[in-house]
């Protein structure tokens, strides 16, 4: 009977090795897209304490290479943060994207903030965010088995390997026993159950499961260094009616300016922005009675919240602002020789909106749009000596398809609308009078940008 299984279990032994060979090969092969599986790990900004980032890389470091992925090493890692203009520790998605492409690199290690720790996403070069995990952080201590556990995963989601699980599953040293003949049956038994009890753990541990889910439901601030800067140029359109006075412009005029954002706190998504425009109008008098050109300015300035909703190359990204403004019309005193006598019409307010950014091609192509309310809105006391006594009230809105050009710069084609509401107490010199008017702003403009 012993001698009749023998050529079986010899034939199946043999079947064995080929599909193991045949498997080993496609890893392999499936391996290749990746560029040999070389994984940047750069140093991450102090986000769980002073010393946290350079422990956090250096157990990932450890771990994949435990995995047998590749690290790249820090000279390559430089040299690609250097041709990808990418200066800092705090890399986003995005940025880690760019590293990758710019460094041939099969994936790019970014972190994040999170409660106890951080969370380490690997970025692929297409802006993809293949696997996150939590690695929890005490004291510049980290989990070892958090940063095994992120090692794995990766190994998995990039071809290779993923030995990290063998420490707890000795079952595979003990092979060698098909060695003994009068025994077959009982030599490969335990070879089949063995890799299943290792891979089980891997996929049910409880510390994964809760990692994925808390990563995969919370959304995260914006955080990182940055810097943009542009100037934009268009027409502009301009509108204002009052009870006794109304003027319009007679085309568009020629709007321009320049633009700021400044985010420079690297553990939150906290900063200022800032805009500010310069407009020569040539307006017409209501019923074609004349015509003046004036100075057109306006001014923002507000505090801003980068807030992201969940991590991807098409994470929206919501962005409050609170802030004031400020708008100067200022007319000449004469217009070709005749009196205007127009008074200035300013208005300094309050601001507070939202914004909301919707990438349609990661890097290349995205949506912006905005609204704003504007209260206390009213015209300044020359004004309302003029026009008549008012209160009023704003409201904004704003458009912009966008995308990313080259080595930081940006471009936008916006529109934007402003427009207050007045309501008058009384008429030109102090008539009792209750009505209403407007003053309507439009901007179509080509922005150009810089960020790092």
């Amino acid at each position: 009977m012993g001698s009749a299984e023998r050529p079986q279990a010899e034939e199946g032994f043999r079947v064995q090795i080929r599909v193991s060979g045949l498997l080993a090969v496609l890893s392999l092969v499936s391996g290749t897209a990746y560029a040999a599986g070389e994984i940047a790990v750069p140093l991450g900004p102090d986000l769980a304490g002073k010393g946290s980032g350079r422990a956090v890389a250096e157990a990932v470091r450890q771990a994949l290479a435990a995995a047998q992925l590749t690290v790249a090493s820090d000279a390559a890692v430089a040299k690609a943060a250097k041709a990808s203009h990418i200066k800092g520790k705090s890399l986003r998605p995005a940025q880690g994207a760019k590293l990758a492409a710019k460094g041939k690199f099969a994936a790019v290690v970014v972190y994040r903030k999170g409660k106890g720790g951080v969370f380490a996403q690997v970025v692929d070069p297409h802006g993809q965010v293949i696997l996150e995990r939590m690695i929890h952080v005490a004291k510049s201590r980290v989990v070892a088995d958090d940063a095994t556990t992120l090692a794995t995963g990766a190994a998995q989601a990039l071809g290779g390997s993923a030995p990290a699980p063998t420490p707890a599953n000795p079952a595979p040293a003990e092979t060698p026993a098909p060695a003994e003949q009068p025994q077959p049956a009982e030599a490969t038994a335990p070879a089949s159950p063995a890799p299943a009890e290792a891979t089980a753990p891997a996929a049910a541990t409880p510390a994964a499961t809760a990692t994925e889910e808390t990563s995969q439901e919370s959304s995260e601030p914006a955080a990182g260094f940055l810097l943009r800067a542009g100037l934009f140029g268009g027409a502009g359109e301009r509108l204002f009616l009052s009870p006794g006075f109304a003027y319009t412009t007679s085309s568009p005029y020629l709007l321009g300016g320049l633009s700021l954002e400044l985010f420079p706190i690297h553990s939150i998504g906290l900063g200022v922005i800032a805009d500010f425009a310069m407009g020569f109008v040539k307006d017409e008098l209501s019923g074609g009675t004349g015509t003046f050109t004036s100075n057109d300015f306006r001014g923002d300035v507000a505090l801003a919240y980068r807030w992201r909703l969940f991590s991807s190359p098409f994470g929206t990204m919501l962005i409050p602002r609170f802030g004031v403004g400020l708008r100067r019309f200022d007319p000449p005193g004469q217009s070709d020789g005749t009196q205007v006598g127009i008074a200035s019409d300013n208005r300094f307010f309050l601001e507070g909106g939202l914004q909301l950014t919707q990438p349609i091609v990661p890097h290349y192509l995205r949506l912006t749009a905005g609204a704003a309310a504007l209260p206390l809105a009213g015209m300044s006391k020359a004004g309302q000596g003029f026009f008549g006594d008012s209160s009023a009230f704003g409201l904004q809105w704003m458009a912009e398809l966008g995308g990313d050009l080259v080595g930081g710069l940006e471009w936008a084609l916006q529109v934007d609308q402003e427009r207050f509401m007045d309501s008058y107490s009384s008429g030109p010199g102090g008539a009792a009078l209750k009505d209403s008017g407007v003053e309507v702003e439009t901007g179509y403009t080509l922005q150009v940008r810089f960020h790092i």
